[in-house]
């Protein structure tokens, strides 16, 4: 769950592919129809992760899609965190899918695991989807899975301005894909307002799922 800012319309696109209807969105489940019905692959990346990387996403959209999507380019950091945890999308969204962590339709992952180990994580899929991938098709959905392939295809998933122009300054939408970079911005007094709302919002078992510590 990448949660940003969703635009006026849904951030929901479609894809036909044979007869299946696959659906990539930031919603919450609130939002999201055919639970119970459709299998629902979920990921979900550490809060502090999120808000640096939302972050950087702002400051590397272009003047012109930052206006059409109603975003202001951040006055610093720190009033960037004050923001994002007073707009709380990302606490909302988990707080609204972990009820569904278990259920047989949903799949829910963590980005740190996806990122330790893409192949386990595509085997996971894959057999919550039903579907069985030869080595060689098991193979391309690695290359294209890979930070390398994507950041090197940068232009593939930046997005288009109204004006047809991208969306981003080139080369810039696939970054870093690390894990644990927020430490390489955040101030302990700012983590420490990030993590207090986690653990003010969200269930303890979902704590422990996101390996966020609880408080004695």
């Amino acid at each position: 769950l990448m949660i940003r800012r969703p635009p006026r319309s849904t951030r929901c696109t479609h894809r036909r592919q044979r007869q299946m209807c696959i659906r990539d969105s930031h919603c919450t489940a609130q939002q999201t129809p055919g639970i119970g019905t459709a299998n629902i692959v979920l990921t979900v990346r550490d809060p502090r992760e999120c808000c640096v990387s939302f972050y950087h996403h702002l400051m590397n959209m272009t003047a012109e899609a930052r206006e059409a999507s109603g975003h202001n380019r951040p006055a610093s950091f720190a009033a960037h965190v004050n923001n994002w945890l007073e707009f709380a999308a990302w606490y909302r969204n988990v707080k609204s899918w972990w009820p569904y962590h278990d259920h047989e339709k949903v799949l829910l992952l963590r980005y740190k695991d996806l990122k330790r180990d893409l192949a386990a994580s595509i085997d996971r899929i894959a057999a919550f989807l039903g579907w069985e991938l030869s080595m060689e098709q098991k193979a391309q959905v690695l290359e294209y899975s890979s930070f390398d392939w994507m950041k090197a295809h940068d232009d593939k998933f930046s997005g288009q301005t109204g004006s047809g122009k991208s969306s981003f300054k080139p080369g810039r939408f696939i970054r870093q894909g690390k894990v644990g970079a927020y430490k390489d911005l955040l101030t302990p007094e700012l983590e420490k307002k990030i993590l207090d709302r986690a653990h003010s919002e969200l269930d303890p078992e979902c704590l422990r799922f996101l390996e966020i510590e609880i408080p004695a």
